[in-house]
């Protein structure tokens, strides 16, 4: 199981294992493979469909209180982008945060994300429009080093 998983990791991610098994073996006489599907969270069944979802969420509730504040504004994204809002210092953000966490898990997550965000939409932007400025700057970089990105 543990080279299977290794050889996914090679084929999809380019990683390999930073220790080799002899050499684990030498350093640890109780030696055991590591066994990914051993893992807690797969052992409960745990969806992991939380790990991916959560940081879109995340950047979404970000710029909702960023606009809240008046700290962004999607029309002057030239000038100030998403990635400068400080949310640090607003009264208003933490009354908001507060009353959102008071209700505890007695309120479904989609009413409490539509209390910060006003919809129930999932979206990708928020998270893709915060990176935007370091995207265009490591395709320009990498562009005049003429280094190649991915698998040849």
């Amino acid at each position: 199981m543990n080279d299977h998983w290794w050889s996914k990791r090679l084929k999809y991610e380019g990683v390999v294992s930073p220790i080799s098994k002899d050499m684990d073996k030498c350093m640890n006489p109780n030696y055991k493979p590591f066994d990914p599907s051993a893992a807690y969270a797969e052992v409960i069944e745990l969806p992991h469909i939380k790990d991916f979802l959560g940081p879109i969420i995340e950047f979404q509730i970000f710029k909702a209180l960023c606009k809240i504040c008046g700290e962004y504004k999607s029309k002057h994204a030239k000038t100030k982008h998403l990635y400068e809002c400080n949310l640090r210092g607003y009264k208003k953000v933490g009354k908001i945060i507060k009353s959102v966490m008071a209700s505890g898990s007695s309120t479904e997550w989609k009413f409490l994300f539509e209390t910060i965000v006003g919809h129930r939409r999932v979206e990708i932007d928020p998270l893709l429009e915060y990176f935007q400025p370091l995207h265009n700057h490591l395709l320009k970089t990498n562009q005049e080093t003429n280094e190649h990105i991915g698998w040849k």
